[in-house]
């Protein structure tokens, strides 16, 4: 009899660490990572249109090339590798970079992607970057490091992630190629999709961006 009770608690406890482990890996998810890559998605297009409000005066300049992200699981890995650290700051590996930080442990993930992603992208409407849309130093120093490597022209796949350390989260994403180049320009101005004329590359006009096939 005691025997058969050990068992059913083996059995239970079992199942018990099963299920968390599930609920564990399930909450990392294709809409996740799809949140990501949208919201990348759409603020290069909003910025490729002439739509993003500049905090320097008007609005960022179009884009003649501004590529079309992809999401990269080997980018994702990587940025995991680091923020499985739990340090708060950038790993200044061979990749761009972008980090991110919240009291909140509780946040969803697919919420911080939300949350993280806007505020970088912010940084042009708060700090501005102006019409020359060159990364230099003052440029650079005004605090605007997150935004211009997320609309960098050359940039053209991300993989991110979500960790909840002990006193908080962090969110990351990983970028090639890299960006944030000092004395680069950070895209290139023009009429939307008017240089998207590299081999294998297909304009969508709708969004503006450039599709690498």
């Amino acid at each position: 009899m005691i025997m058969i009770l050990a068992a059913v608690h083996l059995t239970l406890l079992s199942t018990a660490v099963l299920a968390v482990s599930a609920t564990s890996t399930m909450e990392w998810t294709d809409e996740v990572r799809d949140m990501f890559l949208k919201k990348h998605n759409d603020y290069r297009s909003e910025v490729a249109r002439g739509l993003a409000k500049d905090g320097m005066g008007g609005f960022a300049p179009t884009a003649a090339r501004m590529y079309k992200m992809s999401y990269d699981c080997k980018l994702e890995e990587n940025m995991m590798r680091w923020l499985n650290r739990c340090i708060n700051r950038p790993s200044y590996g061979i990749n761009g970079e972008n980090m991110w930080k919240s009291n909140d442990k509780s946040m969803s993930k697919i919420d911080a992607a939300d949350m993280s992603t806007t505020e970088w992208f912010s940084e042009l409407a708060i700090n501005g970057v102006g019409a020359e849309n060159e990364l230099t130093s003052e440029v650079f120093n005004r605090g605007v490091k997150h935004y211009t490597q997320m609309v960098w022209q050359r940039t053209w796949k991300l993989g991110c992630g979500v960790k909840v350390c002990n006193k908080f989260l962090l969110v990351g994403c990983q970028y090639h190629k890299r960006g944030n180049v000092i004395g680069d320009e950070i895209y290139k101005v023009g009429e939307p999709c008017s240089k998207c004329k590299c081999k294998n590359c297909q304009c969508d006009t709708e969004t503006g961006l450039c599709i690498l096939q």
